[in-house]
């Protein structure tokens, strides 16, 4: 397959390629609006923990509030900006899809 075929890092390129452009539009975006998902919801008696991501200032933010009444807290779990994983991704789809393979010297 591989003699047939030897696109496959050109193919693996663009598609890293397109996934650091929806990450870039995710950068720009949150500087402008806040992007909040609810990934999970439990209730176990009196307290309450419910898990977000949020996409604001540059950052995402994976945020748990837990909690009962008036007393819910928010607490950061982990915090990474959009620099850090939209940047490497931009430059690896380079590297794939502009450098070219090493011809075997054997033949």
């Amino acid at each position: 397959m591989g003699d047939f075929y030897r696109g496959g890092r050109r193919t693996y390129g663009s598609a890293v390629f397109i996934i650091s452009i929806v990450l870039l539009i995710g950068w720009l975006r949150s500087s402008v609006v806040v992007d909040q998902f609810e990934l999970e919801s439990r209730f176990s008696g009196p307290q309450q923990e419910i898990y977000y991501i949020r996409s604001n200032d540059s950052a995402i933010r994976f945020i748990c509030h837990y909690g009962c009444g008036r007393a819910i807290r928010e607490e950061k779990l982990i915090v990474v900006h959009y620099a850090v994983i939209t940047l490497p991704l931009a430059a690896l789809a380079a590297c794939l899809i502009f450098w070219t393979s090493r011809k075997n010297a054997a033949g």
